[in-house]
């Protein structure tokens, strides 16, 4: 399987190994990382600690907390990658060339060379590192009081991974990270991470449900798994959001048409009042066919917003799966994020402006407005004489960056299909009763249906061609989006259902695999597993 990634990632041009001058650099600028330079604050004393996945070799970021008088003073250390790609240089220019890491199961195209994105670079622990630190004052309820953004070298005392965090969590006296000088940290790591998400449900903040799927490589074979996500992951994931927030306030608000700042800003508009109308008349539809207490599943947003209405769908029980269809389909309307040289609002965040600086290692917007905002806080230019500057590379980087996110979303498509190769062509030889799969219906398109499986959990689609004629009889679909009908207009399967699937074959020419409803919505169906939370 790693050899089929690693085509699908030729095809897009994209390749693991870096041109000679770019890994030249590299070797230049671990060699010559500059710990001892004296603009740096000195903030080695403090108990930093990483905390990411067990396998994660280039760590972006490292926090401290602490109680104050009145509330919290967050520490968050994020990767100095801007004082080592340095704009004009190979560096800047390959990541530039790049946008960011590029991401398949198991496997990744780094953005930079490993010797920096996992070595001089990377906040790795019992070494000293350059960051770029946001010193946070919270009040005892979580709100922002002041921020200060300065360069500094750190000294992380540990690589924790999310599990060692969350056992910590569960049993603190009787555990071993009790005994370090960082576990009062941690506690207060989760006592201002649930802060933080109290607050983001004040801002009426949409948390949709989501299958999160983890796909990794085992001998050679794709192994799919449902993934929840740990609390000290949500906890960590809030001071990140939370940091990206107060570094875009900071270069708007400094912003003036004449200076030599240029910022870039991650918006979100979120859906206007034509698209709710179109979700509306969806949900009067689903009340209808499905018989829904109309006080439950209509938005009623006079007396409630998106995110309250949402949340208090059912999550468990027959209506479950409905309820999983419903913030699939309004999820689907609050439309994409983007890069924007113009600051806007971030629905998904609900921040009135937002930016990335959170990962610099991996995407070149990061190491960017790195530089950016200590030009903002410091008053200087960071930039060498000659170097590219100001609009101009701008909006090189903002190209890169959509383009990048794009590249992204493609490369997935393609992965996708390559792990249902592993998991649907070994069956087509097989009896048909193991080649039924139970799922969710998330959509009903005119020419298909977009089906969620209960195991493994992967979504498929199912056309209606493939069903109409496993069927012997035509089928079709109306513009509402609710359901698909059989000829003499009775619904077939709605949105919201629970429906068996028969895999019949695969259309090569198409490049997909051909399914039928194998059993009527009216058969009884297994629960599916509970949805895990959103991907960060």
């Amino acid at each position: 399987m790693r050899a089929a990634l690693e085509k699908i990632a030729e095809q897009h041009g994209l390749s693991p190994e870096f041109p000679p001058e770019v890994s030249a650099a590299a070797n230049r600028a671990v060699s010559e990382a500059a710990l001892s330079d004296p603009a740096l604050v000195d903030l080695s004393g403090l108990p930093f600690v990483t905390i990411a996945g067990r396998d994660t070799r280039d760590l972006d970021q490292a926090v401290y907390v602490e109680r104050t008088r009145d509330g919290y003073r967050v520490d968050y250390a994020i990767a100095d990658a801007g004082s080592f790609v340095v704009p004009g240089g190979p560096l800047f220019d390959e990541g530039l060339k790049r946008g960011s890491s590029f991401y398949l199961p198991g496997y990744c195209i780094p953005m930079l060379p490993r010797s920096l994105s996992e070595g001089a670079i990377s906040l790795n622990a019992k070494v000293p590192r350059r960051a770029v630190v946001f010193r946070m004052h919270l009040d005892a309820d979580g709100s922002v009081r002041e921020t200060r953004i300065t360069h500094a070298r750190i000294f992380s005392q540990a690589k924790l991974a999310f599990e060692d965090v969350e056992d910590f969590y569960a049993a603190p006296e009787e555990h071993p990270l009790h005994r370090e000088p960082f576990a009062e940290s941690l506690t207060l790591l989760r006592t201002v991470g649930q802060l933080r998400m109290d607050r983001a449900e004040e801002r009426n903040v949409v948390r949709f449900r989501r299958t999160e799927v983890r796909v990794g490589i085992t001998n050679g074979k794709a192994v799919i798994a449902r993934e929840l996500r740990l609390p000290v992951e949500k906890y960590n994931e809030q001071i990140s959001l939370l940091c990206n927030v107060e570094g875009a306030r900071k270069l708007k608000d400094g912003d003036t048409p004449n200076d030599a700042v240029e910022p870039i800003f991650r918006i979100h508009s979120g859906p206007d009042t034509e698209t709710l109308a179109e979700l509306d008349a969806l949900l009067e539809q689903l009340v209808d066919l499905h018989q829904l207490d109309a006080r439950v599943w209509r938005r009623r947003p006079d007396d409630r917003s998106l995110s309250e209405w949402l949340d208090a769908l059912p999550r468990s029980g027959a209506l479950e799966r409905v309820a999983l269809a419903v913030h699939r389909q309004t999820m689907l309307k609050t439309g994409r994020s983007a890069f924007s040289a113009e600051p806007g609002a971030h629905f998904g965040v609900g921040a009135e402006v937002y930016a990335r600086f959170s990962a610099p290692m991996r995407e070149i917007v990061g190491v960017y407005l790195h530089r950016e905002l200590m030009e903002r806080v410091s008053g200087r230019t960071l930039d060498a004489p000659g170097a590219a500057s100001g609009v101009a590379l701008r909006d090189a980087v903002l190209e890169a960056a959509n383009r990048s996110k794009d590249l992204q979303k493609q490369l997935t498509r393609d992965a996708n299909m390559h792990v249902l190769q592993q998991v649907f062509d070994a069956l087509l030889s097989a009896p048909a009763e193991n080649r039924r799969f139970q799922g969710t219906v998330l959509g009903v398109a005119r020419n298909k249906l977009h089906v969620l499986l209960d195991d493994p959990p992967l979504e498929v689609k199912a056309y209606n061609s493939d069903i109409a004629e496993a069927l012997g009889a035509a089928v079709r679909a109306e513009d509402d989006g609710v359901a698909l009908f059989r000829q003499d207009g009775s619904p077939l399967c709605r949105l919201g259902e629970s429906v068996q699937l028969q895999l019949t074959g695969k259309d090569k020419k198409r490049r997909r695999y051909r399914f039928a409803l194998a059993a009527s919505p009216e058969q009884k169906a297994p629960k599916a597993p509970k949805p895990g939370p959103a991907p960060a």
